[in-house]
């Protein structure tokens, strides 16, 4: 269902950008974060987003989102949605409706694959013009090896404070306690002893030519497959500059639509020949990929948190059983993840 104040915020984007009148609303399911509509107007169809917000979670998705989207359609990548409005206020924005249907593990070819590199070598190649300058850094950049480090440190802590009496909550926290801190505890130890070189010191703060605008949260879970073989990306709330090892690293280690690690090395050289110090670039992206593997155990876990609950409860309403069996999945993912790295 859709609020009266978010309808009428959204009957007057649509009247503003002149597709009006709003004639139907239909709620769109899949989204995790936020509440996603299906506006028929009479002129076009679109696609109206609400965003969460709490003040678990300061980030502002609209804002960063839009600017994303906006820069890169204003250059030319016309496979993400068009920007039609938004209204700050009541947390919406509005965009053009994409084509496609969800894509799946075997829709992972040499061809999709390209066009995923594709889009972000050619939002790279516009990184200095000016508006992408006044984009800002992506959700939790990172610059140095010690920033990797220490944003994964972040989220183990917040998983040791998991709360709740639940059987399933008590799994999650021995989980966290005996498996996934230890193993986190010697790898970040390696990391940063092999990041001994001089130019790959955990220290070490990455220049601006070696850091890339970033769609993060990038991966083929957040992309649509039309009829005629083309990728079109969507969800760019955590999208700005970041170190693109960081990319990789998310990229491959994401775990709803898994990228074989076949297409790893290509991908590789692709993305570190952006960069002014491309073997620097690599070591950074080979070092940082385990500690990626760890990150993504952590947000797989996000749903045993307070605000990541509260943000997929603002998304879909879900009973407390449904809730309950999604922390059996994640929590099953997240010890499968681990045996993996």
């Amino acid at each position: 269902m859709i609020s009266q104040e978010i309808l009428t915020a959204a009957e007057a984007v649509v009247t503003a950008a002149g597709l009006g009148p709003l004639e139907q609303v239909q709620a769109l399911p899949g989204g995790a974060n936020n509440q996603v509509f299906r506006l028929v107007c009479k002129k076009r169809i679109v696609v109206l987003k609400s965003y969460f917000r709490d003040p678990g979670d300061t980030r502002d998705r609209l804002e960063a989102e839009y600017a994303f989207i906006n820069f890169a359609w204003n250059h030319g990548l016309h496979c993400v949605a068009e920007p039609l409005g938004q209204d700050h206020d009541t947390g919406i924005a509005l965009y053009g409706f994409l084509p496609g249907r969800a894509m799946k593990p075997s829709h992972i070819t040499p061809e999709t694959m390209r066009q995923a590199l594709d889009f972000f070598l050619t939002l790279n190649t516009h990184r200095r013009a000016a508006d992408a300058i006044g984009l800002g850094p992506s959700s939790e950049a990172c610059f140095s090896i010690k920033a990797h480090i220490s944003t994964v440190d972040r989220r183990i802590a917040q998983l040791a404070s998991i709360t709740g009496n639940a059987s399933i909550d008590r799994d999650a926290r021995s989980f966290v306690e005996e498996e996934l801190t230890p193993c986190w505890q010697n790898l970040s130890r390696e990391v940063g002893s092999r990041a001994s070189g001089a130019d790959t010191s955990a220290g070490r703060i990455i220049s601006e030519g070696e850091r890339c605008l970033s769609p993060s949260d990038f991966g083929f879970h957040n992309a649509l497959l039309d009829d005629d073989g083309m990728v079109r990306f969507v969800d760019f709330e955590y999208a700005g500059w970041d170190d693109p090892a960081k990319m990789v690293g998310d990229f491959f280690n994401q775990v709803a639509i898994p990228v074989p690690a076949a297409h790893l090395p290509n991908f590789v050289d692709a993305v570190a020949g952006l960069s002014p110090e491309p073997d620097t670039t690599r070591v950074r992206i080979e070092l940082l990929m385990p500690v990626y593997c760890c990150k993504w155990i952590c947000i797989i876990l996000n749903d045993f948190l307070p605000a990541d609950a509260r943000r997929r409860h603002f998304a879909a309403a879900a009973t407390t059983e449904e809730t309950e069996t999604r922390k059996k999945k994640q929590l099953a993912k997240a010890r499968r993840k681990l045996a993996e790295l």
